[in-house]
C-alpha cells in the first residue's frame, strides 16, 4: 500500500507532505469474516509518476479472491489531512527483469560506439 503525498482524485488534488503520522489501516472481506493482517512495508519503494508521487507504507497479502474492504483513519480520531492511499503489487524480481534488457541494450550501444570510434580513427592514422 502507497501513500501519495502528490496525487488527484476526481478532479482533486491532493499535496499533504511526505509523513504520514499516526494511520492505521484494516483490510477485511466485504462479509467481515476474514481480517487480513496489516503491517509496515518491509520494502522501501518510492514512486513519481507525472503528478503522482508516493511511497510505501503498509503492506497485505490476501490469500483468497473475493471482495475486500480497506478502512483506514488516524489514532488520534482526528479527520485530517486527507491522504490518497493507493493498493499496488510490488515485486522487485519483476523491477529488475524488465529493466534488465534495457541496460543490457545501453550497454551494447555503448560498447558499439566505443568499437566505432576506435576503427574510424585507426583508418584516418590518428592512435586514441
Amino acid at each position: 500500500m502507497f501513500y501519495e503525498h502528490h496525487s488527484s482524485v476526481d478532479g482533486v488534488a491532493y499535496s499533504t507532505g511526505e509523513y504520514l503520522h499516526g494511520m492505521v489501516v484494516m483490510v477485511r472481506s466485504e462479509d467481515g469474516s476474514v481480517i487480513v493482517p496489516v503491517k509496515d512495508t518491509s520494502t522501501s519503494a518510492n514512486y513519481e509518476i507525472g503528478s503522482r508521487a508516493g511511497f510505501s507504507v503498509f503492506e497485505f497479502h490476501i490469500d483468497e479472491p473475493g471482495a475486500y474492504v480497506l478502512t483506514a483513519w488516524y489514532e488520534d480520531g482526528g479527520t485530517t489531512p486527507s491522504v490518497v492511499l493507493a493498493i499496488g503489487r510490488f515485486d522487485i524480481l519483476n523491477v529488475l527483469l524488465r529493466s534488465f534488457p534495457l541496460g543490457f541494450g545501453g550497454f551494447l550501444i555503448g560498447v558499439l560506439i566505443i568499437v566505432w570510434v576506435f576503427v574510424k580513427r585507426r583508418k584516418a592514422g590518428r592512435t586514441i
